[in-house]
């Protein structure tokens, strides 16, 4: 029989142990003490203004660990939005890990060194607000929203939840429910093997080729020693950023953070992040049954820096998108992928352009959905539409301009977008600039856009083809060359 007094001094030694390797100490003296300041006259250490400051002004401090805070005061009244950005993504994870941070999704209500998860889910429903975890191939984003009395206690849970150890229990949980999470993916139609298929072609097997809901063979591995190591192996303090929007008092905010998170150590380990290598290639895959093929014509493009970056949205946003019986789409009728090709030719099911962009890499992907045998005529008439992007008309550009900052603007009032906005732009500039981006749109010029349509014709290309039939199809160079 186990000694109850045995089992809980090996328990509690645990948690000191694991408080002191990470630096997620108790401190909830400190915490009562900031709960009982005055916001604008308690003497933060941190220097900013915000009791004066102006509508949607945003400021940034640095913690004595190298975490980057910033907030950005209230813009209308409205509650607080907060968010947590870790430069982790799937491009991190490797055979051993892969799925990791999906195994961290699935559980990402889950911590246990000061609550649990059914004190966590309390939280947020009593606070009424909002809660979620996701992650791409290069960050994962805790995000949160309560009212301003209810920020100590989200943000405290939000904290524990992001940067405590996984533990046995919630890695048997989420062992547990991967397996379905991947089934319904497949069922759902969430085209993320395709994705995955595309991604994968163009960067192989590791880093951004990495699979974004992991190896669903691998679901066993991630146990807590593996998912423990995985968190000290890429987690970097100085890599962290905190966000807060509709935050009345800065100097509030980043005390609260200091207090939070000051003491965390993640970042001994680190490792050096694979750079990234776009290799051309032509993936084509004989589905068996099948009426539809889906195609995919994916160029090189350039990363988050780039200075043409907005040119790639623009140029999505003329060619647009449209899926049969998707009437979000609707709304893009005018656009040149809507009118010229899926209007004119009923074999086209879907028709999108998108563009993807990291640290150092990104991606132009046209995509479309073909009946029949008619994946060649498809190919010619996306070629033919793309490369008269070049000498688009004034007004054509115009309008595609309106479109995008109007979409820009949009996506901007919803505070979740914003936080999220706000933790990747510092991220990637050091700094966050909404009013400069919208600037930025209307300074794209004619010649700067037919520019990058010239360069994007010259990139690298990588071709994928899920079709019934891989006879009679155009080879890569005719492709290529469709776009010369």
């Amino acid at each position: 029989m186990l000694n109850k007094k045995l089992v809980n001094r090996s328990i509690g030694n645990y948690i000191a142990i694991l408080r002191g390797k990470i630096g997620l100490g108790d401190n909830t003296t400190a915490m009562e003490a900031l709960a009982l300041k005055d916001p604008v006259s308690f003497g933060s250490p941190f220097n900013s203004s915000t009791s004066e400051a102006k509508e949607g002004e945003v400021t940034t401090a640095r913690l004595s660990n190298g975490i980057t805070v910033v907030a950005e005061t209230p813009r209308i009244p409205s509650t607080v939005t907060m968010g947590i950005l870790m430069d982790v993504g799937t491009r991190d994870e490797n055979s051993k890990t892969s799925g990791a941070l999906h195994s961290l999704k699935t559980t990402y209500y889950k911590s246990f060194l000061r609550t649990n998860e059914t004190i966590n889910y309390g939280m947020v429903q009593m606070s009424g607000g909002r809660y979620n975890m996701d992650f791409s191939r290069e960050h994962s984003i805790f995000k949160a929203t309560c009212l301003s009395h209810d920020v100590v206690d989200i943000f405290t849970m939000m904290t524990d939840c992001a940067f405590e150890p996984r533990n046995f229990v919630s890695t048997n949980v989420a062992i547990a429910k991967l397996p379905h999470y991947h089934q319904l993916a497949k069922l759902t139609n969430s085209h993320h093997e395709l994705t995955d298929k595309i991604f994968q072609a163009c960067y192989g097997t590791r880093g951004l080729g990495n699979p974004l809901l992991g190896h669903e063979k691998n679901i066993l591995n991630l146990d807590a020693y593996t998912m423990q190591q995985f968190q000290l192996n890429n987690i970097e303090t100085d890599k962290i950023v905190v966000a807060g929007v509709n935050v009345e008092h800065a100097e509030e905010f980043f005390e609260l953070a200091e207090l939070r998170l000051g003491n965390l150590r993640y970042n001994q380990n680190a490792k050096e992040r694979q750079a990234s290598e776009f290799a051309e290639s032509d993936v084509r895959d004989l589905t068996k049954g099948a009426y539809n093929s889906h195609a995919a014509i994916v160029f090189e493009a350039g990363d988050w820096k780039a200075d043409d970056l907005l040119n790639y949205y623009l140029l999505s946003e003329m060619l647009g998108r449209i899926e049969v019986g998707n009437n979000d789409t609707l709304s893009t009728a005018r656009n040149r992928l809507t009118r010229n090709v899926y209007a004119e030719n009923a074999f086209i099911d879907s028709v999108e352009a998108t563009n993807m962009h990291f640290t150092d890499s990104g991606l132009f992907i046209i995509r479309a959905n073909i009946n029949g045998d008619n994946v060649n005529k498809a190919l010619e008439l996306i070629a033919g539409e793309f490369k008269a992007l070049g000498s688009s008309k004034d007004a054509e550009l115009r309008v595609a301009k309106k479109k995008l900052k109007l979409k820009l603007m949009n996506a901007l009032e919803d505070d979740s977008v914003r936080v999220e906005e706000l933790l990747k732009q510092t991220s990637v500039y050091g700094k966050a600039d909404f009013k400069s981006v919208i600037q930025r749109v209307d300074d794209i010029s004619a010649a700067s856009l037919a520019k990058t349509v010239q360069n994007l014709c010259r990139a690298k290309m990588t071709f994928v083809l899920e079709s019934a039939s891989l006879q009679n199809i155009h080879s890569h160079d005719k492709i290529k060359n469709l776009f010369a």
